[in-house]
């Protein structure tokens, strides 16, 4: 369909006497006397073109929110149709620290002991700056 737009609007330009194509006449330049189909003017192109961006800018944003991204985080495949999705509801969102495995490694096991113990002990003065309880916490819906 592209390509016939592009012809029409060539044919309808070709010569210094041809008006061009106006918006006002995209359906009726197109008639079965001059050898053009009308159910392929280009108006209906621009029309086809406008509800193919719709669609496909929606099923993008689909899955932009059900796919898993980079941190491998997803909403549920029917994330809008919740209220809190629109703004009306509050999020669901819960507070649990969940871990996936504990260490094995004795090194690790080391460290983490010798952090829980320097965890309640007065601050070392001899360092600069010392970082205790540092957690990441997530959160969505600005809660």
């Amino acid at each position: 369909m592209l390509i016939k737009a592009i012809a029409d609007m060539g044919a309808l330009s070709f010569s210094t006497k041809d008006q061009g194509l106006r918006f006002a006449n995209a359906y009726a330049y197109c008639t079965l006397e001059n050898t053009c189909d009308p159910a392929y003017s280009i108006g209906t192109f621009w029309v086809a073109w406008l509800v193919e961006y719709i669609l496909y800018s929606i099923l993008a944003l689909y899955f932009e929110n059900v796919l898993p991204d980079a941190m491998g985080v997803r909403k549920a495949p029917w994330y809008f149709v919740t209220a809190s999705y629109w703004g009306v509801g509050s999020p669901n969102v819960i507070d649990k620290v969940e871990v996936l495995e504990a260490s094995t490694d004795e090194d690790v096991i080391a460290e983490e002991q010798a952090n829980h113990q320097r965890a309640n002990q007065p601050f070392d003065e001899s360092l600069a700056i010392e970082i205790r309880g540092l957690r990441q916490t997530f959160s969505r819906g600005g809660k």
